[in-house]
């Protein structure tokens, strides 16, 4: 019986902006969770800390700890969910699947 070669156009499984996502490994599944939360969170930070300077152009006093508060946080958390759901849900398919 062979695997699915993923490196082909003739893959049928799951992708996600053209990339297959299918046939990650538990490891591999939570790596991306990992990767995809500290990006997410970096670049809310990121947004953050631009937004908070450009309003402080404008003669504001801001405070830029709270750019990972209200910003940053909240994004990752939220991407945490998003990508553990998304992920977690094909993982659980496949191994029930090949069960």
């Amino acid at each position: 019986m062979s695997t699915p070669d993923t490196n082909t156009a003739h893959y049928t499984g799951p992708r996600f902006f053209g990339a297959p996502v299918g046939d990650f490994t538990f490891f591999q599944t939570l790596s991306f969770i990992f990767a995809v939360t500290v990006a997410s969170f970096l670049g809310g930070t990121f947004i953050g800390i631009v937004s908070l300077m450009v309003w402080s152009l404008g003669g504001h006093q801001v405070d830029y700890s709270l750019t990972y508060k209200y910003f940053g946080l909240p994004l990752g958390i939220a991407m945490c969910v998003a990508s553990a759901g998304y992920l977690g849900t094909l993982l659980v398919r496949r191994l029930l699947r090949r069960g």
